[in-house]
């Protein structure tokens, strides 16, 4: 979701598309907080952007788009955050 210009526009047709009921997944690259990982993390990814997380940025999009029962947080990877949420039936 980093590198889309219009993340808010982008979860509003998401939320179009989905199922009344359906669950959105986004998972996100999350930097590592070791500055030796994090110098290798960049040297392996090759851009400054793609080491920007915004998980927590997208979790108030979310509601603002509509979904409900939203949640997020880390994965069993030390790079991937997640955030979910769910449109409604209504």
């Amino acid at each position: 979701m980093n590198v889309i210009p219009d993340s808010r526009g982008a979860l509003d047709r998401m939320a179009a598309h989905l199922k009344p009921g359906g669950f959105l997944f986004l998972a996100d690259f999350k930097p590592p907080t070791n500055p030796i990982l994090a110098h290798v993390a960049l040297v392996l990814v090759g851009h400054k952007m793609m080491m920007q997380s915004n998980v927590g940025g997208i979790l108030p999009m979310l509601m603002e788009a509509g979904f409900v029962d939203v949640a997020s947080g880390p994965t069993r990877s030390a790079f991937l955050a997640f955030v979910n949420g769910k449109k409604p039936r209504n």
